[in-house]
């Protein structure tokens, strides 16, 4: 099943795969689309979610990245407590993908 993918919407986009029992609930998300290439109306959500999610330190790579999160507290070390509460925000891919599936499937979250 489809979700976010309407013209307007400009976050999160995926898909829900679920049993028929609902007892496994699998849920894709569809990541950073290169702005060169046309990437549409999600594309600042997507860099934004996928640096939180998946980088080092909300994207602290080098002196050419911008971080999406002020979390780095040098050393190489990251404040576990900031990214966790950075991650919650409700524009961002988890708590969005969290009340999607519910709603799909009729749960409170």
């Amino acid at each position: 099943m489809p979700v976010g993918w309407e013209p307007d919407d400009d976050g999160f986009r995926g898909y829900v795969f679920a049993t028929e029992d609902n007892s496994t609930v699998v849920l894709t998300i569809k990541g950073t689309s290169p702005p060169f290439i046309g990437g549409g109306p999600t594309v600042e959500k997507d860099k934004l979610n996928d640096n939180l999610l998946f980088s080092c330190c909300c994207a602290r790579v080098s002196r050419t990245w911008t971080p999406v999160c002020n979390c780095y507290r040098g050393d190489g070390k990251c404040d576990k407590t900031c990214v966790e509460d950075a991650l919650i925000e409700e524009s961002l891919f988890y708590p969005t993908g969290v009340v999607r599936v519910s709603s799909t499937f009729g749960h409170d979250h």
